[in-house]
């Protein structure tokens, strides 16, 4: 995301705005049902940018879930980890989640 101020031109000009480059994302998902009932998931995520600026970013998560009640109930938490990194930049962050819920299903 760059910040762009545009002063209008009087003869305006076709300009190339934004990326050259090419993105690549790969990911995949672990899931695992050990009993009725309780749902154990892990997935990542990495993708890598190289063009007019070179960027990656690796977000992964697991998670646990166990079903409470007879009316759709679950109670879960889930741990979740994003990497972003930009060569030659400033712009490197991490991230560390964790995520306690309740989710009901209608």
């Amino acid at each position: 995301m760059t910040n762009f101020y545009f002063d209008p031109d009087p003869n305006p000009h076709p300009t190339f705005v934004g990326f050259h480059g090419d993105t690549h994302t790969v990911a995949g998902t672990l899931g695992v049902e050990p009993s009725a009932g309780v749902h154990w998931e892990m997935t990542a995520a990495w993708t890598r940018t190289i063009g007019s600026f070179d960027v990656s970013q690796l977000d992964w998560r697991a998670g646990l879930r166990c079903d409470v009640g007879m009316h759709g109930g679950a109670a879960g938490v889930e741990f979740r980890q994003v990497l972003y990194g930009e060569e030659l930049g400033l712009d490197d962050f991490g991230a560390e989640m964790l995520f306690v819920y309740w989710r009901q299903a209608w």
